[in-house]
């Protein structure tokens, strides 16, 4: 096969290729260090007790942040678990492991 040397492509594969492969990349890891930090301090466990509606009081109300209640972060974290699942669990292949090929800045 012929190496490529399109421009146009050579442009794309530079400018959002690679940038796109570091951004999965790097939220994998950061998804990946939430989940852990989740689960070796025991949040879940702590915040079993309250009920969804219930306000994380963060100085949210005082700074304009919208509020974060037990429900909100509990979702939240679902879908960090399954964005993980899909990421970790791609058929044999990770899906992250094409990023990982081709990144620049891949975080971790």
């Amino acid at each position: 096969m012929a190496d490529v040397t399109n421009e146009q492509v050579v442009r794309f594969a530079n400018e959002h290729g690679r940038g796109t492969a570091d951004a999965i990349c790097q939220l994998y890891y950061r998804l990946d260090r939430v989940n852990d930090l989740w689960t070796q301090q025991g949040i879940g466990t702590l915040i079993s007790g309250n009920d969804d509606a219930d306000t994380i009081i963060d100085g949210a109300a005082e700074d304009g942040r919208p509020l974060l209640t037990v429900g909100k972060l509990e979702t939240l974290m679902a879908q960090v678990q399954a964005l993980l699942t899909t990421l970790d669990n791609e058929a044999e292949a990770p899906a992250v492991n094409p990023c990982l090929q081709v990144a620049v800045n891949p975080g971790g």
